[in-house]
């Protein structure tokens, strides 16, 4: 006779292997989220950090900006003809769509840049700056702009700041009026400052980007809204080409004007 008993080793083996399986398999998982909540984190630090470099880079440009157009205060009571090659080289050299001196009666005095103004394209907006300046302040505001071109018209948000101009007994007779458009070539020159990408926006809408990095952000299945895109205090994940995380706050210039928009 033979007496035949299954042993419970086996079983206790599989029971052991599968319990280590699954504490590997829970282990993994526990890491991959520990690893990814990192990750993000450590994303979102980046871009509040990169939007606080754009911040400053943005502030640093107007203030080198009203620099630059010191030059033209200086020879702002020389013969017209001097006056008129200095708001050209330094329209040129800012990147300025107009440049103009406006007298105290709001009449143009002499312009230069791309984009020819009139008294009658003097808006409220506009005047209001011009104002504040003849009492001897520098002020600044992001306006709209409209350009007409043959059978079609479009908006561009330009950085209107407004210089005053003192006459030889030092009081403020005149006004330098200067707009700079909100365009690519700015993003560009304020995210080689911060060295990081970005869109810049105004009312709700992208107005610029850095060109082929901002791009390809927006290529693939998920795409944002500009509104989501330019929503202050609000962080985006993209999921395209790659994964990208945006951060969007207000930034305004220490001489803004309180009513006027804000870059984004």
């Amino acid at each position: 006779m033979r007496l035949t008993v299954r042993s419970p080793g086996r079983k206790l083996i599989l029971i052991a292997i599968l319990t280590l399986l699954l504490c590997l398999l829970l282990f993994s998982l526990s890491g991959w989220s520990l690893l990814k909540l990192y990750s993000e984190q450590e994303a979102r630090s980046d871009a509040l950090a990169h939007l606080t470099q754009m911040q400053q880079a943005y502030r640093t440009h107007l203030v080198s900006l009203g620099r630059n157009l010191e030059n033209v205060a200086s020879v702002a009571n020389s013969t017209p003809n001097q006056l008129q090659q200095e708001l050209a080289t330094q329209a040129m050299r800012n990147h300025l769509a107009t440049l103009a001196i406006i007298s105290h009666d709001h009449q143009l005095v002499i312009q230069t840049g791309t984009i020819e103004m009139t008294e009658q394209s003097l808006t409220p907006g506009m005047l209001q700056l011009v104002d504040a300046a003849l009492k001897g302040q520098t002020t600044v505001a992001l306006q709209p702009v409209t350009l007409s071109d043959p059978g079609s018209t479009s908006t561009q948000w330009m950085i209107t700041a407004a210089y005053p101009l003192r006459d030889k007994q030092h009081a403020s007779s005149r006004v330098l009026l200067a707009q700079q458009p909100i365009d690519n070539y700015l993003a560009q020159d304020l995210t080689q400052q911060a060295e990081t990408a970005a869109f810049l926006c105004v009312a709700g809408r992208v107005q610029a980007t850095t060109g082929a990095t901002t791009k390809t952000m927006l290529i693939g299945s998920q795409t944002l809204s500009e509104g989501q895109l330019c929503t202050p205090d609000s962080f985006n994940t993209i999921n395209s080409t790659h994964r990208y995380i945006t951060f969007a706050q207000q930034t305004a210039a220490q001489q803004q004007l309180a009513n006027s928009q804000s870059l984004v």
